[in-house]
């Protein structure tokens, strides 16, 4: 059992990495349209992060990661750590919908 969960938490980790330097490229080159309006619906400083759909991919893949980087707290059964992962993605979750729902707030009535 312990060799599958080194080998799914590297297998995150390559995720991670292959995620990141995708953001990289995308950050750094003129890339295509994003899927997504950051600029009206985020921060600037959000927005600013993922300017193009190839930034926008590798952010995708560097929070995929996370699901075998900190799944093994599902595989173990420990609560605690099941707890704070579902948390960090319902927080998130909430916050990009905050982010959107205020983005949308401003855009009509400002």
């Amino acid at each position: 059992m312990r060799g599958r969960i080194a080998n799914a938490k590297s297998f995150g980790w390559a995720i991670y990495a292959a995620g990141f330097a995708i953001w990289l490229f995308g950050y750094l080159s003129a890339g295509h349209d994003p899927l997504f309006d950051w600029k009206a619906a985020t921060p600037w400083w959000i927005s600013s992060f993922v300017p193009n759909l190839e930034a926008e991919l590798g952010l995708a893949l560097m929070f995929a990661s996370m699901i075998p980087i900190y799944g093994r707290a599902v595989v173990r059964d420990n609560l605690a750590r099941v707890f704070a992962f579902a948390a960090l993605l319902v927080f998130g979750t909430v916050t990009f919908a905050w982010w959107g729902f205020l983005a949308w707030l401003i855009w009509h009535v400002i």
